[in-house]
């Protein structure tokens, strides 16, 4: 005769294996954003939120009482800004992950399954976050992208006089003392590299470059190795990423000129 098998006693439950129980995942959308937390914190542990700053305080809010220190979301289009801001503001460590690494369950597309999934991926550690740089080489970059964006002298002729764009010379010169107060570095001493190369370099990046963890992640960042896939010891994929990168444009620049130098 058979042996019976022995019921589970009440109340146990197998939980996976986290590295950090304080983790949660954050699926982010246009006009509302899904988070998750562990089931242990919340009698509801997936909670849905509008995309309004007093929505994104409330959630904000709701993290901190469930003992959250640390959460993941997708780094899609730039409705993840606000958010980011707040929760880093909170003291909240923000993983944020480039979509294409990340994979959701097969046959479980939805925003629930999305935060859940990133929740449980964080916790386990398996997250790698993108780079971001400090909040004032943010600040920095935001003033120089708006300065090169074609819409800067799109306004009314009234205002125009106003909201003039400064000459080439005038703007050099006040990029220049904004970023030598900012960074205490004068980018004019920084041997082999043209002024233009230094002010892309130290508007997306800043001086800071510990985040990258040697020269091969730092051009990996910029798009400028082949992405290699390799399979059965064959290489199946060697070209390079296509990355909207301007410190990577600026550099591309730069070789080019120096490759038709004759100094």
């Amino acid at each position: 005769m058979p042996a019976r098998r022995k019921k589970p006693r009440s109340g146990a439950v197998s939980l996976p294996h986290t590295i950090d129980p304080n983790a949660a995942g954050i699926d982010i959308g246009a006009t509302e954003i899904y988070i998750a937390v562990p089931a242990d914190r919340d009698p509801h542990p997936v909670r849905r939120f509008a995309t309004f700053t007093e929505d994104l305080i409330a959630a904000a809010d709701w993290l901190k009482r469930c003992g959250i220190k640390t959460v993941a979301m997708e780094s899609t289009g730039v409705y993840w800004i606000p958010l980011f801001q707040i929760l880093e503001a909170r003291g909240l460590k923000v993983c944020l992950v480039n979509a294409r690494h990340v994979k959701n369950v097969p046959g479980r597309k939805c925003d629930v399954c999305d935060c859940q999934w990133l929740q449980h991926l964080h916790s386990a550690g398996l997250l790698r976050a993108s780079f971001r740089p400090s909040s004032q080489v943010c600040a920095v970059s935001s003033l120089v992208r708006y300065r090169d964006s074609p819409g800067a002298e799109a306004v009314p002729e009234p205002q125009a006089e106003l909201k003039r764009k400064p000459r080439r010379n005038e703007m050099s010169f006040d990029l220049r003392t904004q970023l030598h107060r900012i960074f205490a570095v004068d980018l004019t001493e920084i041997p082999g590299i043209n002024t233009l190369t230094a002010y892309a370099l130290f508007t997306e990046v800043g001086r800071d470059l510990s985040a990258f963890r040697n020269v091969a992640a730092f051009t990996s960042w910029m798009g400028l190795c082949p992405d290699n896939r390799v399979s059965g010891g064959k290489i199946l994929h060697a070209r390079t990423r296509k990355v909207n990168n301007r410190v990577a444009r600026a550099l591309r620049m730069a070789a080019q000129a120096l490759s038709r130098s004759h100094g």
